[in-house]
């Protein structure tokens, strides 16, 4: 059985996989150009800790984040 407005959130795509219509989580997408050894050793470190390969570098970012802003004070963003 479909739920209510299934089709209309997703759509298959020419090669046959069912993709998104919608931004449903409302993030930012950014796409990251990266060389592959890097990619797979992060991708390793993720598969190590049990997360996925996208949490891992929301991790790593967010811990950056902190360590720039304990060094340098908290970055304080024009809220528009």
């Amino acid at each position: 059985m479909r739920r209510p407005g299934f089709m209309s959130r997703w759509c298959l795509s020419q090669k046959g996989m069912v993709i998104s219509l919608k931004n449903a989580d409302n993030l930012p997408r950014y796409t990251l150009r990266i060389n592959r050894l890097t990619l797979d050793k992060i991708s390793y470190i993720a598969g190590y800790e049990g997360r996925t390969l996208n949490k891992e570098l929301g991790r790593m970012i967010k811990i950056r984040i902190k360590e720039f802003e304990k060094a340098n004070g908290e970055i304080e963003l024009d809220k528009q």
